[in-house]
């Protein structure tokens, strides 16, 4: 352990996109200011703590992912403390505070928080702070501020606790009556009026750090006629309030340019060649690169046939550490592209295959697998324009941490290399679309010249101007790119961009095939997402990767003459690179004689084409098997424009895989006397008998995949009313039975927002 002193304790940090590990810094750099000190480690270091001999306090702060598990970062954890043989005293001696983060949006909030949580009291450890549950859905600051302000004189109680238990009684008698009125102020935090009027004590801030900015100290944005708040513009009481802004985040990476045709010497900085070699060395190898790696002067440089086939060129192979970070992905030719939706529909929807035949890539029906992706090119070079670093794209950048710089452990982000083009880094490796938290706007605060513009960035990132910052930046879906339009003489460095942007995230996709029905193919649908313009993004924007998708098959989808061959057959083979993420619980029933309903609207029908499709196939290997009937309720908003998979459906209708079929056209208009049902969810009541007795008499399974606020919700509720009906109980127990059904993993949910 690194820290000795009594003053001690142990943070963990279990992270999927980086916000616990942005919340266990921002812990840790506050910690100094109260007279602790907080010994950080992801918690996938099980070799740097070792939680059995622990005797100081414990923080952890955990997200959640996929559908209510743990993240990536947990999981090794997560299976040694379900150990089954552990005794339940196992870590009675163990005291510790817990921080969830999770969506409320998804089924299983906080769900990966409330695992370990559960776990670790079962196993015998003592909450001595209590735990805080963060809602994404409406701004993880609401809960996340206040807990962290009551965790300080939490600590110090725990760790007076604990010198009396060492027999120091008398060093510490003289603060214990001052301390324990402050032990568990903060319950499980929930959204309330109280909340929102806690306030910050900052004692992390420079000395340079202005906390309290008083009316007089600026110039107003905008003119009095102005009684609207907008992204630039505040109105009273925000605009004439004092405020409590953040500490400023201490400065931790420098970058230096060099020109791209700048020779590598023994003082450069090295090409991240040795710890990538070993994990990308399958992936350049499907690439074909010949490269050759040798070592002059201590420095490993990477020999190629030409410049475009580095690491870091700007293109669609990228070979970053953080791409192959998530295990081993897989390039893999884009063989097929077919538009789903005509042209007059609301939404376009694609189809793509891909051809893993050359591949280990293994899925089932039900599974998900991710796209890496770039960011957009135009909004890139966009960036550099505004940032002034247009000339200077194609230059090496040497990303490295700041000399003397005051944040603790400060290192490089795994993400970014050591050594790369600027493009490289703004294409690939940092999410220039991520919404910027408080502080970065903190930070922008300091890199902006117009006093006026200055103070909005303050009112936004300050206490006072929460819900201001939740209107116009976290609802309004802000990126980078609006805030520097919307505030001009904001110039932030390229290394302030690295320390505040997150990692660029890879896209997660439904699988939309059966390995057993198509081999060696793997087919996917998505809706090229469409961000329309509004008062604070002036423009209208594509989704990150179904846009680059969109782009990138456009030859497949219109082929010219000069893309066909001599067949009249498209030429073009692009490529992206996968990984998968199997969901294993999302899968068909392992007996085929049970049945089970799927409920997927829209391109929520996508992995249900691969359920369909490998119980085809099944049939057809195994004919004297017994099959449970199968049921499809799906809807869409027009019959004739986005009817997916409509011909797909008859067949398997016809041939017996799909049993029934129920579809509802919500945006169609009919002369009938009885209007039809517009919603899946109207449908499955229309339902209700046969409903009822899949799931109850029969056990069978139920599925639902898509939009969870608009749909997945209402589903629920429906089968709900269902079995309220069906079984003539109180909505309390149809409700009980519903949650049973989930515990079984037999009402099942893909769902996103």
């Amino acid at each position: 352990m690194c820290c000795e002193s009594k003053r001690r304790f142990l943070l963990l940090y279990a992270t999927q996109k980086g916000q616990a590990k942005a919340i266990a810094e921002e812990i840790w750099q506050q910690a100094g200011a109260h007279g602790l000190e907080a010994d950080m480690h992801c918690i996938s270091e099980m070799d740097k703590y070792n939680l059995e001999t622990e005797k100081d306090p414990v923080v952890i702060v955990i997200s959640t992912t996929g559908t209510g598990d743990p993240p990536d970062t947990a999981r090794k954890f997560v299976k040694k403390i379900q150990d089954k043989t552990l005794p339940p005293d196992h870590f009675a001696h163990l005291q510790y505070g817990l921080l969830g983060l999770g969506d409320s949006e998804y089924m299983f909030f906080c769900n990966g928080g409330r695992t370990v949580d559960r776990r670790l009291q079962e196993l015998g450890a003592q909450h001595f702070y209590d735990t805080g549950l963060a809602d994404d859905c409406v701004g993880l600051e609401l809960v996340v501020d206040p807990w962290i302000d009551g965790l300080w004189l939490a600590l110090k109680e725990a760790l007076h606790l604990q010198k009396e238990k060492e027999g120091m009684n008398s060093a510490v008698d003289a603060v214990s009556s001052s301390l324990s009125p402050a032990l568990h102020t903060v319950h499980e935090l929930n959204l309330s009026s109280e909340i929102q009027n806690l306030k910050l004590e900052d004692g992390g801030a420079r000395g340079s750090d202005v906390l309290s900015q008083k009316l007089d100290d600026i110039n107003l944005v905008a003119p009095a006629r102005d009684t609207e708040p907008s992204l630039v513009h505040s109105v009273p009481p925000v605009s004439q309030s004092a405020l409590n802004i953040p500490a400023l985040p201490p400065e931790y990476i420098e970058v230096q340019f060099q020109d791209a045709q700048d020779e590598v010497s023994h003082n450069s900085c090295p090409l991240l060649v040795s710890h990538i070699a070993t994990a990308a060395m399958g992936t350049f190898c499907q690439a074909q690169l010949k490269l050759v790696c040798f070592e002059v002067h201590q420095v490993e440089v990477w020999i190629s046939p030409n410049r475009d086939s580095l690491p870091f060129k700007e293109g669609l192979n990228p070979h970053l550490p953080s791409l192959i970070s998530e295990g081993t992905t897989f390039e893999v030719p884009v063989t097929k592209a077919v538009q789903l939706t005509r042209e007059d529909a609301i939404k376009t929807a694609l189809l793509l295959e891909l051809d893993i035949a050359d591949t280990a890539f293994e899925y089932q029906p039900g599974d998900a697998f991710c796209v890496i992706c770039p960011n957009n090119g135009s909004e890139v070079e966009e960036l550099l324009h505004i940032l002034g670093l247009s000339e200077k794209g194609d230059n090496l950048v040497c990303v490295k941490v700041k000399q003397g710089t005051k944040k603790k452990g400060a290192s490089r982000p795994q993400h970014i290399p050591e050594r790369s083009t600027l493009k490289f880094i703004l294409n690939w490796c940092l999410e220039i679309r991520a919404i910027p938290k408080k502080a970065f706007l903190r930070a922008l605060v300091e890199c902006t010249s117009d006093a006026s513009e200055k103070r909005r960035l303050q009112e936004l990132c300050s206490r006072q101007g929460a819900s201001d910052y939740t209107r116009f930046i976290r609802d309004s879906n802000v990126c980078l790119l609006d805030l520097l339009h919307a505030f001009p003489s904001c110039k932030p460095s390229l290394s302030l961009l690295i320390e505040h942007l997150p990692k660029l995230q890879a896209r997660s996709y439904s699988v939309s095939s059966s390995n057993l029905y198509q081999p060696g193919r793997l087919c996917f649908v998505f809706n090229v997402v469409e961000f329309p313009a509004s008062p604070s993004r002036p423009v209208s924007r594509k989704g990150v990767c179904t846009g680059w998708l969109a782009e990138l098959v456009a030859p497949l989808l219109h082929p010219s003459k000069s893309t066909l061959d001599t067949k009249g057959e498209s030429s073009s083979t692009e490529k992206i690179t996968i990984f998968p993420r199997p969901n294993n619980a999302f899968r068909l029933p392992a007996d085929p004689s049970v049945p089970f309903i799927m409920v997927g609207p829209g391109t929520g029908i996508s992995p249900f084409i691969g359920f369909l499709q490998h119980r085809q196939k099944l049939r057809e290997q195994h004919p004297d098997w017994k099959f449970g009937e199968t049921w499809l309720f799906f809807g869409c908003r027009h019959q004739d424009r986005d009817y997916l998979f409509k011909d797909e459906l008859r067949c398997f209708l016809e041939n017996g895989t799909l049993t029934y079929l129920k579809v509802c056209f919500s945006r169609d208009s009919s002369t009938a006397e009885v209007a039809p049902p517009k919603y899946v969810q109207d449908v499955l009541r229309l339902c209700a008998k046969e409903v009822a007795r899949v799931l109850l008499k029969d056990r069978g399974y139920f599925y639902v995949c898509g939009d969870k606020k608009h749909m997945a919700d209402d589903v629920s509720d429906a089968v709900v009313d269902i079995l309220s009906m069906e079984m003539e109980a109180d909505k309390l127990e149809a409700m009980k039975i519903l949650a049973m059904l989930r515990e079984a993993k037999r009402y099942l949910q893909d769902v996103w927002s």
